[in-house]
C-alpha cells in the first residue's frame, strides 16, 4: 500500500468522525489518530476516537483487515456499539482511556 493509498483512507475516516462531531454541535472536539503500525508502507488500519461526555466516538478503517471483527472486539471491551462495512465501520466506546483503547487495539 502507498502512502498515497494510506493518506486517502485516513482523510476518509477522519472526515466521517468531524461530521459526527458537527452534527453532535461540538465541532471543535479534539480527535485522536492511532495506528496499530507505522503510518505508511504495511499499516494495517487507522482509527480515529473523538471525545465525548460518555466516551469516544470511534470510526475503524482498513483496506486490508475486516474490521467488524475489530470493532466488536472493542464495543465489548469498552462498553460500546457499532458497526459498518467491512473496511470501515463507526460507533461509541462509553468507557475506557485513550491508553487502553491503545493497548486493546495493539494486542488484536
Amino acid at each position: 500500500m502507498t502512502k498515497s493509498k494510506n493518506l486517502i483512507f485516513i482523510i476518509t475516516v477522519i472526515a466521517s468522525l468531524l461530521l459526527s462531531a458537527c452534527a453532535a454541535h461540538d465541532p471543535w472536539q479534539s480527535a485522536t489518530y492511532l495506528e496499530d503500525t507505522e503510518l505508511g508502507e504495511g499499516a494495517k488500519l487507522a482509527l480515529v476516537l473523538v471525545p465525548r461526555e460518555d466516551g469516544y466516538s470511534f470510526a475503524l478503517s482498513s483496506q486490508t483487515e475486516d474490521v467488524r471483527l475489530i470493532t466488536k472486539e472493542l464495543c465489548s471491551a469498552f462498553g460500546g456499539k457499532g458497526g459498518g462495512p467491512k473496511d470501515m465501520t463507526q460507533g461509541v466506546l462509553t468507557s475506557g482511556t485513550e491508553a487502553e483503547i491503545r493497548e486493546k487495539l495493539n494486542s488484536l
